[in-house]
C-alpha cells in the first residue's frame, strides 16, 4: 500500500545520532545562530527529521527572519570524535510541535545528497 501523504523521495532510516543545528541568516550569511543540540530522528540521503528544543536557536527562526522577508538556511553539524566536524547545508521545509512535549520535529532538505552512513548510529 502506498502512503498518499508520503512526500519524501528517498526511503528513511531511523537514527539517534546527536548533532547540532545552526541557523544561517538569509539576508546576511555571516550572521549565524549559536549551535543548538538536536537528535536525529530519521534520515535519508536527501534530508533528515530531527528533534529540537526550539525553532529559534539564539533567537533566529529556522525558516525566516523576523519580518519574514528572507528565508534562512541551516547547517546540521555532527561532531565526529577525533575528526573534523561534518557540516551539512540545507533548508527547513517543515516543523511541528510535538504533542504534549516542549520539543519540535524539524524536517530539513539537504542542498546535496549525503552518504547515509554518516548520519546513522554506529553499531
Amino acid at each position: 500500500m502506498v502512503d498518499r501523504d508520503e512526500r519524501r523521495r528517498d526511503r528513511r532510516q531511523k537514527s539517534g545520532v546527536q548533532a547540532f543545528i545552526v541557523v544561517v541568516s538569509g539576508k546576511d550569511g555571516a550572521i549565524r545562530s549559536p549551535r543548538e543540540r538536536v537528535k536525529l530522528k530519521d534520515v535519508s540521503p536527501s534530508g533528515v527529521s530531527l528533534i529540537s528544543p526550539s525553532v529559534r536557536p539564539g533567537g533566529m527562526h529556522v525558516m525566516y527572519n523576523d519580518l519574514m522577508l528572507y528565508k534562512n538556511s541551516v547547517e546540521l553539524v555532527i561532531d565526529r570524535e577525533g575528526e573534523k566536524d561534518l557540516s551539512i547545508k540545507g533548508k527547513v521545509v517543515w516543523y511541528d510541535k510535538l504533542e504534549g512535549m516542549s520539543e519540535y520535529v524539524i524536517g530539513i532538505e539537504f542542498d546535496e545528497e549525503v552518504d547515509l552512513s554518516l548520519l546513522l548510529d554506529e553499531e
